[in-house]
């Protein structure tokens, strides 16, 4: 077949491809990569850009929006967000201009190669994007240039020789073993879920949830930092968390100096890390937007709703067992371990107490005709006599002091050492 109409075939069935899958649905979101493979050098820093397609059926802010990185070299590459460092906002069903993502950042001692790397785009609500890759690869330099050239040379002037067989094969090996530890790591996505935040002092603590999205176990999965902005995590890196099956989680905390931040600024929460598939190795890295938590005590603006009223008609209705989730308590963000404070242990038993010091009214025990007493707490015991009180209604102590204050509320109260009540 003549390669003329060989690449017209290649073409119609793209065409028809892309028809057949218009039709079906899109993903809540979803990213494009304008140029996903480039090229560069050690020591550069190579921005990304793209556009970002909206369907989560709300309306989204570039804060909203986190790229999650794995399956990339942790010595020679490191990828950065810069997605939701300049404020816009994509309406649901729209997709975004073309904005910077992220930037891969190549190692001063990176060799001549190809670095890949697996992006995952991830939203406020949990939903999460197709898997894109992106390459960068490392060509000789101009002085190295000339050696591969004289190289090409010798080799091609031994094409005829059967040892050149051999060495194209080993050449082929070599990229395919390549190909092969890429494909293993690119197994593990790492996402994460809403931090859990606190304050103590001013000290920031959160707690990230990491979860292997992917399809393959991670083993050997270490944080070696973590980031806000332009703080660095207080603490000793790294933290090992084992392994990490696919679907499994682990919490993440870092804690962070936040006397330099501000309430009601969101901050982008980076968190590093390698882990293993087997014997190969790679990098991830995911990121969040958090804000600080408001303080304690602290207010907030009241948020009130209007419900209209509604009438249900049509009584008696059929039993109907109640409809709930599997879940009925969903999971809520993690909560961060803080400093340990120390406090009054809290009495283990109970008992009588003495009674208060304003007093209080008893009654003497003898019959009506007698004398009234009342006994104030701690106090002297007082005895008023009918005479004395002037009133037939004394003996109503015996039936409820409160009527007996109410009958003599016209009396002066007097002193409390032993002298009686006059009027």
């Amino acid at each position: 077949m003549k390669p003329f109409f060989l690449f017209q075939r290649i073409g119609m069935l793209a065409f028809v491809l892309a028809i057949a899958t218009s039709g079906l649905s899109a993903a809540p979101i979803d990213f494009s990569i304008l140029t996903p493979n480039q090229i560069g050098f050690p020591g550069d820093v190579i921005t990304f850009t793209g556009t970002i397609a909206n369907n989560s059926g709300v309306d989204l802010d570039s804060t909203d929006l986190f790229l999650n990185f794995s399956g990339f070299d942790p010595v020679n590459v490191t990828l950065d967000q810069l997605l939701g460092l300049t404020p816009f906002t994509i309406p649901n069903g729209t997709t975004s201009p073309v904005e910077d993502l992220f930037t891969f950042t190549l190692g001063s001692s990176a060799g001549p190669g190809t670095y890949p790397a697996d992006v995952v785009l991830q939203d406020a609500v949990g939903d999460i994007s197709p898997t894109q890759t992106v390459t960068v690869t490392i060509v000789p330099e101009p002085g190295s240039l000339s050696l591969m050239a004289g190289g090409l040379s010798a080799l091609i002037a031994g094409l005829f020789r059967t040892k050149i067989k051999n060495l194209l094969l080993l050449l082929l090996i070599v990229v395919a073993i390549g190909h092969a530890g890429f494909a293993q790591v690119s197994g593990v996505k790492f996402v994460s879920g809403t931090p859990g935040l606190a304050t103590s002092g001013t000290t920031l603590m959160t707690a990230t949830q990491l979860t292997n999205n992917g399809t393959v176990t991670a083993t050997n999965v270490q944080v070696t930092g973590a980031t806000l902005r332009t703080l660095t995590a207080m603490g000793s890196f790294p933290v090992t968390l084992g392994t990490v099956s696919a679907g499994g989680t682990k919490v993440v905390q870092a804690n962070f100096n936040s006397s330099t931040l501000s309430q009601n600024t969101k901050y982008l929460l980076t968190i590093r890390g390698t882990y293993q598939v087997g014997s190969a190795k790679a990098g991830f890295s995911v990121n969040r937007f958090i804000t600080l938590p408001v303080p304690s005590p602290g207010s907030d603006t009241v948020v009130t709703v209007s419900v209209p009223a509604q009438t249900v008609t049509g009584a008696p209705f059929p039993h109907r067992p109640p409809d709930m989730d599997n879940e009925v308590n969903f999971p809520r963000s993690p909560v961060p371990t803080g400093p340990f404070i120390s406090g009054t242990q809290t009495p283990t038993t109970t008992g009588a107490v003495m009674p208060p010091g304003n007093g209080s009214i008893t009654r003497n025990k003898g019959s009506p005709g007698r004398n009234c007493a009342l006994q104030f707490g701690h106090r002297n015991r007082h005895h008023f006599s009918r005479n004395q009180l002037q009133s037939r209604s004394c003996a109503s102590l015996l039936r409820g002091t409160q009527r007996c204050e109410q009958r003599h509320s016209h009396l002066r109260h007097g002193q409390l050492d032993g002298s009686l009540f006059d009027r």
